[in-house]
């Protein structure tokens, strides 16, 4: 096989799972990425998730190599290069629930393969946006949902742009928000906790 960008990415994204088998000095991150979430809410209480990621600039040198010659950055992306990407580099991230931990009391829930996906150049770095819907059904005027975004396996750092990384926008609901460290998912081989924002509306 070609050193084309779908193999360079099977060595993050594709076999992420298998990592966890790894001694620990090889599961620290390659990829590391920021990441900010609005999570909007309509009047029924249904959530969508609009999310942005931004790569660091070692990760979108690697994939600007393969979409342009030379991975030249001083030029936004045109269409047919936010194609490729989201082909080569971003749907195959529906495997692992786009690293989104989304829960309520009933357990674990799965989301739906993301939407309005564009990706940007922000001088050296690549910035991710796309939206997730939740496949379950999910009425936050009468349950929580939390939400957190890492990848199980630390391969891909995936660290919040900021404390407050994961806002609601709920113009026909009253929510609060809690973010805390969730001690029962830890990754790193215990070393680090992921946070989490609990979602409570009404």
């Amino acid at each position: 096989m070609s050193t084309s960008l779908f193999r360079r990415l099977a060595a993050t994204f594709a076999v992420l799972g298998s990592m966890v088998c790894l001694p620990a000095a090889n599961a620290h991150p390659h990829v590391w990425a920021q990441f900010k979430v609005s999570v909007a809410i309509d009047a029924k209480g249904a959530p969508t998730l609009q999310e942005e990621w931004t790569f660091d600039e070692g990760f979108t040198g690697m994939l600007m190599g393969d979409v342009r010659p030379k991975g030249d950055l001083k030029k936004q992306l045109n269409n047919k290069e936010v194609a490729q990407l989201k082909k080569d580099a971003f749907d195959n991230l529906a495997n692992f629930n786009y690293f989104n931990h989304l829960r309520t009391t009933r357990g674990p829930l799965n989301a739906n393969p993301a939407t309005d996906f564009k990706a940007r150049l922000q001088g050296n770095q690549l910035v991710y946006s796309f939206s997730l819907t939740i496949k379950d059904a999910l009425d936050l005027r009468k349950e929580m949902l939390e939400v957190g975004l890492w990848d199980e396996s630390y391969y891909v750092a995936m660290d919040p742009e900021s404390e407050n990384a994961i806002q609601v926008n709920a113009a026909a609901l009253k929510c609060k928000t809690n973010t805390f460290l969730d001690k029962k998912s830890p990754i790193m081989y215990g070393m680090i906790f992921p946070a989490v924002t609990r979602i409570v509306c009404s």
